[in-house]
């Protein structure tokens, strides 16, 4: 699509009769707003959250592309106004295609990070008296025809809030859940005691992560307030189900982290064609974007090469590519969480009758995940198969016929495997979570894996492109130890593989994979961990005449 064509509406302006803002984006530069009105081969942003726009169809309009993206939750802030609780999390987005008529009227609604604000709104945050209040929950994004439901997409969970006790700079409040095909629930919130230590354990009981998609309607449930500790994170907002909040912690000293919201529900109507529905992390507000006489094209996991060929007349195409989130461990009840792959976005320069190959990458389950950058294997625990870790997500990767990379979306790490078989003295030991991609082009857009008892793997440090193989665990049969997760598959270099310790103890996870655009060819572009569970997709969106 041409940028020169592309404008970014303040929902707030729509409202002004016969006026419309439009202003032409550009690779480099956040467009400023000015008139855009919808006509064929045009590409409108709504981008504002808070008021209700109208869309009337205009004469030789007869399809639509929409992206329509979830708030995400907010994140609880210190005393100085800065974020230092447990992170917002991010809003669900659908790529729908929709068939219309001229004159038909579509309603828009932008969701927002403020509890009063999208099509449904997420819930408030938790207040603590003396620890920290939690986040509300984001708001969803919707478009209606009529008055009817016809594309939503979920808002966030809150973050939960942080301790207040001694050491409380160890109790971090719960993640918000992430919108999605399947909506996330909220995290639980730590608690800052001492690791063997019971008297310390009876002191603090961190707060539980809100479910995601339970609320009993569309509406986010608020989190739950404390008095001396962290408070619970809101739900988000969704169709039928919104998010519950989560709870606020408990205990004498007030060390006990807040739960994280549970994210709301998406939902895809009769007269729209659902293309693809994940999720994005750090997306801030909500928005949606409409491509008129537009088509869109998805590509699944087959374990194998596509290709998409240019129509003729086109020249400019927009893919959304995401790598594939890293495997779970045997035992998810003990182990760490995987990671996320990449969502990476840019407008291509392609070349009609010619083919763009495209290559898919798979999440790591069944032991590693299979893309351009494969995932490493998964650690093996010999005294448990329970105990295993995950395998890291494969890379998901554009390129033109001569096999060249436009643009790579690093796979997420694998979860850490546990030791959940071996309680000992000092309680059944967790693996640590997988690395996800996205937080930018390159090595450093990589995170590494969190520690379990073992180290993580490091972000995008692999040699090559394919994710460094998980450690396995020690082979000695009465000690248990986690195998560490997969690292992802990347561009040149994957993430490393988790580590695992000598003794008792859980696996650490894998890093995540590097990602890449072609700076030549490829503009707009546009880097952020994705929240697709499961296998990447790559969505390609161009003009049909």
């Amino acid at each position: 699509m041409s940028r020169s064509r592309t404008a970014v509406i303040g929902i707030s302006a729509l409202a002004l009769a016969g006026g419309f803002l439009l202003s032409p984006s550009t690779a480099t530069a956040a467009p400023t707003a000015s008139n855009c009105v919808l006509s064929p081969g045009q590409s409108c942003t709504y981008a504002t959250p808070g008021e209700q726009a109208t869309v009337v169809v205009p004469a030789g309009v007869t399809s639509i592309v929409a992206v329509v993206t979830g708030a995400q939750g907010g994140t609880p802030l210190d005393n100085r106004g800065r974020p230092n609780g447990g992170k917002g999390g991010g809003g669900g987005q659908i790529v729908a295609q929709l068939t219309v008529q001229n004159g038909e009227q579509f309603k828009l609604y932008v969701g927002g990070r403020d509890p009063r604000v999208g099509y449904t709104k997420g819930g408030g945050g938790g207040t603590a008296l003396a620890g920290q209040s939690g986040a509300s929950g984001g708001g969803s994004s919707a478009i209606l025809r009529g008055d009817r439901p016809l594309v939503v997409a979920g808002g966030g969970g809150g973050g939960g809030g942080r301790g207040n006790g001694p050491g409380s700079e160890r109790s971090v409040g719960g993640i918000g859940g992430s919108g999605g095909e399947k909506a996330g629930s909220g995290s639980n919130g730590e608690g800052s005691f001492s690791e063997g230590t019971r008297r310390a354990k009876l002191l603090c009981y961190p707060g539980f992560g809100g479910g995601g998609g339970r609320s009993g309607s569309g509406t986010g449930v608020g989190g739950s307030g404390s008095v001396l500790s962290g408070a619970g994170g809101g739900g988000g907002g969704g169709y039928r189900h919104g998010g519950n909040g989560g709870s606020g912690g408990a205990g004498n000293l007030g060390c006990g982290a807040g739960g994280g919201g549970g994210a709301g529900d998406s939902f895809v109507g009769n007269g729209a064609r659902p293309v693809a529905i994940g999720g994005v992390q750090d997306n801030g507000p909500g928005s949606i974007v409409l491509h008129a006489n537009f088509t869109a094209q998805s590509f699944s996991c087959v374990r194998g090469e596509s290709s998409w060929r240019v129509p003729g007349g086109v020249t400019e195409a927009t893919a959304i590519v995401v790598g594939a989130e890293g495997g779970h461990p045997s035992d998810p009840s003990v182990s760490g969480h995987p990671g996320y792959g990449a969502r990476v976005e840019g407008t291509l320069t392609v070349t009609p009758n010619t083919d763009v190959r495209v290559v898919v990458g798979c999440n790591g389950n069944s032991g590693s995940g299979y893309g351009e950058g494969a995932g490493g294997s998964r650690g093996i625990a010999f005294s448990s198969a329970a105990d295993n870790g995950g395998g890291g997500g494969g890379a998901s990767v554009v390129s033109d016929v001569n096999g060249t990379p436009l643009i790579v979306a690093g796979g997420g790490g694998g979860g850490g495997g546990g030791a959940g078989k071996y309680t000992y003295f000092n309680g059944t030991r967790n693996g640590g979570n997988g690395g996800s991609a996205g937080f930018g082009p390159g090595r450093a857009g990589a995170q590494g894996g969190q520690r379990g008892d073992a180290d993580g793997g490091a972000g995008a440090n692999a040699p090559r492109d394919r994710g460094g193989n998980g450690a396995n665990g020690s082979r000695v049969p009465v000690v248990g130890s986690g195998g560490g997760g997969g690292g992802g598959g990347g561009y040149q270099h994957g993430g490393d593989g988790g580590h695992s310790p000598g003794s008792i103890g859980g696996g650490g996870g894998g890093g995540a994979g590097e990602s890449y655009h072609d700076a030549g060819r490829v503009a707009g572009e546009s880097y952020q961990p994705s929240a697709r569970e499961g296998d990447g997709f790559i969505v390609i969106i161009h003009r049909t005449g």
